[in-house]
């Protein structure tokens, strides 16, 4: 398989940019909150009634895995991206529930060099449901220059 290379250069600044859409399922919810966050009110569906939600709610952890699955097969994948720096001010604003379809887009803030060979890209991603704000989250990586010297060690 081929990837096509976006170098820190060509990367859209201050632009926002649509990922694509997910749907969650029941038991997806459950299966995901089983294996990584297996709270009563992600996996056990008559608990989950007397709660303030009145429903299962997936994890905000699963939330996260959406936004990164969206990014990566819209985005990253295709971006000479060398490896994430930091995650920063994460922010749940309502839950994701179940038999929903939710939607992510990334703004990218900044991208600034940091060295020869790379530079420190900056973005902010969203999930919505329709026009509401889910999740939002900072994540900065490292990104390779194409101008930078080719030998250089990345890091």
């Amino acid at each position: 398989m081929t990837y096509e290379r976006v170098y820190a250069e060509d990367v859209p600044v201050r632009t926002e940019i649509e990922l694509g859409e997910h749907r969650v399922t029941r038991g997806e919810i459950i299966a995901f909150a089983r294996q990584w966050d297996p709270q009563p009110f992600h996996v056990d569906e008559e608990f989950a009634r007397g709660t303030v939600f009145g429903d299962l709610i997936g994890s905000g952890l699963h939330t996260m895995a959406i936004f990164q699955r969206l990014a990566v097969t819209r985005l990253y994948r295709h971006w000479a991206i060398i490896a994430g720096r930091a995650i920063n001010d994460v922010r749940m604003t309502r839950p994701l529930r179940p038999d929903t379809t939710v939607r992510a887009t990334v703004w990218v803030d900044s991208v600034e060099p940091d060295s020869p060979s790379r530079s420190l890209m900056r973005k902010t991603g969203t999930v919505w449901h329709g026009d509401h704000v889910m999740m939002t989250i900072g994540v900065e990586s490292y990104i390779a220059r194409r101008l930078g010297d080719e030998g250089a060690s990345p890091c």
